[in-house]
C-alpha cells in the first residue's frame, strides 16, 4: 500500500515530501519557482517593451498608467496591454460612441471630453486618429502586433530564464 503525504503544497517554493512504503523523497521547488519568477518578469517587461512604441501617447498618462500597472504585476503572469476604460476604448481602434444615444462623450471644461460613468459604448465603424503615438503612429491592437514582431525574441529569452542560463 502506498501511502503519499504532501507537505507545502500552498508554497511549492519550500517543497513538498513524498513518502511510500518504502522511499522518502524530499523535492525542494525553491531553485525551479526562482526560475519560473525570473522567466515571468523578463516575458513582462520585454512585452511591454514591444508594445511601448505602438501604443498611443494620449495626454502622456496612459502609457504612465500602463506601465505602473505591469510594474505593479511584476512577477505575476498577468500583462496589462491598456488600463481604464481608455484602454479598452483605444485599444480597437475605432471611434466609440454612446449605445443608446449615437452620440459622443460630452466636454467637461478644463478636463476634456469625458463619457458618464456607467455609460455604455458601442464601436463605429470610423477610425480613430492614431497619429500621436510613441513613434509618430500607434497602431490598434497594439498588444497583437508586438507578439507579431517579437514573440520569437520573448520565447527565447524565458526558455533562458527557465533553463537557468
Amino acid at each position: 500500500m502506498k501511502t503519499f503525504h504532501i507537505k507545502g503544497l500552498a508554497e511549492l517554493a519550500h517543497g513538498y515530501t513524498l513518502v511510500t512504503d518504502s522511499i522518502e523523497a524530499h523535492i525542494v521547488m525553491e531553485p525551479t519557482a526562482r526560475r519560473i519568477s525570473r522567466a515571468y518578469m523578463h516575458l513582462q517587461t520585454n512585452i511591454m517593451s514591444s508594445m511601448l512604441p505602438l501604443m498611443p501617447n494620449v495626454m502622456g498618462s496612459f502609457q504612465q498608467r500602463t506601465i505602473g500597472m505591469n510594474m505593479a504585476m511584476l512577477g505575476s503572469e498577468y500583462v496589462y496591454a491598456g488600463v481604464g476604460p481608455m484602454g479598452q476604448y483605444l485599444y480597437h481602434g475605432k471611434v466609440m460612441v454612446n449605445a443608446k444615444t449615437d452620440k459622443g462623450p460630452g466636454v467637461i471644461p478644463g478636463v476634456g471630453p469625458r463619457y458618464r460613468k456607467g455609460t455604455e459604448l458601442k464601436v463605429t465603424s470610423r477610425d480613430l486618429d492614431t497619429s500621436n503615438g510613441s513613434n509618430g503612429h500607434w497602431v490598434p491592437f497594439w498588444y497583437e502586433e508586438a507578439k507579431k514582431r517579437d514573440l520569437q525574441a520573448w520565447v527565447k529569452g524565458v526558455q533562458k530564464d527557465l533553463e537557468g542560463r
